[in-house]
């Protein structure tokens, strides 16, 4: 699929945001640092948990470290 990563099917921007996410950016900060609003951030962390199997970011991030992706 264009515009996918092989990383979990995850997109680029998917990516970004896991990776800041790791780093402890809150949804706020992520919003702020990506110059999108903190609904699109929600929609974005939604769309990974779903992709990852998880319910949440610390079962994201977990996850995403046992695949190899980040």
């Amino acid at each position: 699929m264009i515009g996918r990563t092989e990383e979990g099917g995850l997109s680029p921007r998917e990516l970004q945001i896991l990776r800041l996410v790791v780093e402890g950016s809150s949804n706020k900060e992520l919003s702020r640092k990506l110059f999108v609003s903190e609904n699109t951030v929600e929609t974005h962390l939604r769309r990974i948990y779903l992709k990852l199997s998880t319910k949440n970011r610390t079962q994201a991030v977990s996850k995403a470290r046992e695949k190899g992706i980040i």
